[in-house]
């Protein structure tokens, strides 16, 4: 069987966005500690403490200190944190409903592409989105939504299993 050259296009790659550090900008303005600005700067780039004080320079002790004595810092960061969270809402939602291109490869080779998708990332999106629903710990049984909390019990079953 002859083999079939077909041409791969690449998956598209996400670009690059500085919206994180702008709006980080426009909120730490006020900040005159230029050593918090860079922490905070860091962290909205890296999305954690680690990445921050390696980005930055600043020591995460530093970090510590600013959050337990300086209330503007505090609430600043809490501004960073936020930003960081929407991004990585945003990236949880690209991964699971719009899916991620995956190389096909045989051989060595990159054959072509395959658009896989994230169950665990949409379970959990979907569990912070709608915990009402999608919660572990929900007060009803399921069918037995008519028992109320009392549940199965309320009849007499002394078992959910039909053996």
């Amino acid at each position: 069987m002859p083999h079939s050259r077909r041409q791969c296009k690449k998956p598209p790659t996400p670009a690059d966005d500085d919206r994180p550090l702008a709006e980080l900008g426009e909120i730490c303005a006020d900040l005159t500690n230029r050593r918090q600005r860079a922490f905070l700067a860091g962290f909205a780039g890296a999305g954690g403490l680690s990445g921050a004080e390696r980005l930055s320079g600043v020591s995460r002790w530093s970090h510590y200190k600013w959050m337990r004595e300086e209330p503007v810092y505090r609430s600043r960061f809490r501004l960073a944190r936020a930003i960081v969270a929407d991004d990585a809402e945003e990236e949880i939602y690209r991964r699971a409903f719009l899916g991620v291109e995956t190389p096909i490869i045989y051989r060595g080779k990159i054959r072509g592409w395959h658009k896989s998708y994230s169950d665990a990332l949409a379970m959990f999106w979907l569990k912070a989105m709608r915990p009402g629903v999608y919660r572990d710990n929900r007060r009803d049984f399921g069918c037995y939504r008519g028992f109320g909390r009392a549940g199965p019990a309320a009849i007499g079953a002394t078992s959910f299993l039909p053996f």
